[in-house]
């Protein structure tokens, strides 16, 4: 039976890869598919304030 030891890291809020996704829109990886063998990504985005997509209009 194989055994792995896992290393574990708390980042915090301004750590991790962080790449522009837009103008005022950064997504900052916590964990890439590289530290889980391709198991999942988590990420957050940060919006600029007044940023994203515009409000919906209700008819």
């Amino acid at each position: 039976m194989a055994s792995s030891i896992a290393e574990h890291r708390v980042l915090t809020a301004d750590e991790g890869l962080r790449l522009q996704s837009g103008p005022g829109r950064d997504l900052v990886f916590k964990v890439t598919g590289e530290d889980t063998g391709g198991a999942f990504d988590y990420f957050t985005v940060e919006v600029a304030p007044k940023g994203g997509p515009p409000a919906a209009c209700a008819p």
